[in-house]
This record gives structure tokens, sequence and C-alpha cells, in this order.
């Protein structure tokens, strides 16, 4: 969220996130992320993760809609995982870190805006791109470098397609 989102549907948005990425085809009407890479991998990729609850960013997103794209998701992002260690202190760091490099695997950032069609906002678009651990805000790793931009009507839109992006070093 940024400091201006309509916050009203937050456990709504967040129900459908967690089904969007690991949701089984029981519950969901399409393929979840990780249903999708289990069953195209004839079952020997099963993929797994947590979606946490939603961080609120300080800024609106009229103020983060300016300036650098790159700059300011990558700020966002080391104040999210800033937020979500402080909040999270029993997560395991070391489950989402497979390759022990010391970054997180992979982040997905799903921020609570409309997509911008237009062209007139790159920052309301969708993206993958890197950060460095000194943009993360945080003490001590795993880091986050890979990461995802994409807005919440991405997984709801019907006219655009869904897409999502995965990365695998080792399979």
């Amino acid at each position: 969220n940024f400091s201006d989102s309509d916050t009203s549907r937050n456990e709504e948005q967040l129900i459908y996130i967690k089904n969007a990425f690991f949701g089984d085809k029981d519950v969901v009407n399409y393929e979840s992320v990780s249903s999708y890479y289990h069953k195209s991998s004839y079952g020997s990729l099963k993929l797994t993760g947590i979606v946490s609850d939603f961080y609120t960013y300080n800024k609106s997103s009229s103020e983060i809609a300016t300036g650098s794209v790159t700059s300011n998701t990558r700020t966002i992002l080391g104040s999210a995982l800033k937020w979500f260690y402080e909040n999270n202190p029993d997560f395991d760091k070391d489950a989402y870190d497979c390759d022990k490099d010391g970054y997180l695997d992979v982040v997905y950032i799903v921020y609570n805006h409309p997509f911008d069609a237009s062209g007139e906002s790159d920052i309301f678009w969708a993206f993958a791109d890197h950060s460095k651990k000194e943009e993360n805000n945080i003490p001590e790793g795993p880091y986050a470098s890979t990461y995802v931009w994409i807005s919440y009507d991405f997984l709801k839109s019907e006219n655009y397609f869904r897409f999502f992006t995965i990365s695998i070093d080792n399979p």
C-alpha cells in the first residue's frame, strides 16, 4: 500500500494474492504460479513461499510517481523488507535462500495501485529488477536482489494477460 491506497479490501486482496501464487486448482479457476510450474515440470518442481500482510509505504502514489523508478522501487523494497523482518522475527530466512548466496531467491512486490496502461508513469507497470544489499535497509541478510514489481490489478485483469517470472538457477 501507499499512504493514499484504498485499504478497505486488503483482506480480500491478500487472499486473492495468496491463491494467485500458491492456490490449488480446486480453489482458483486457473493455475496458480506454483501449480503451473508443478504441472509443467511433471511434478518435479514445487514452488513455495509466503505472502506477507500488507505493508504501507509512507509516501503517496503521486509522490513515488515522480523521480527515478529504479530508485523509488528499490527504496520501497528495502523499507518493506525491513518492516517484514521486524514484524516476522520467526521467519526462516535460510529457507528462502536456496543457493545460500546471502540473497532471498526472489521477492514479488504486489502494489495496491492500478497499473498505468497509458505509459505516463513507468512505475505503475510491471517489471523485474535487481537491488544491491546496501539498498535493502537491513543490518543482515539474506538481502533482496531479484525482485518483481507488479500491480494487484494485473492479477485480476481480464484485458491483459497474466504473467509471472520465475528464475531458477539450479533446477
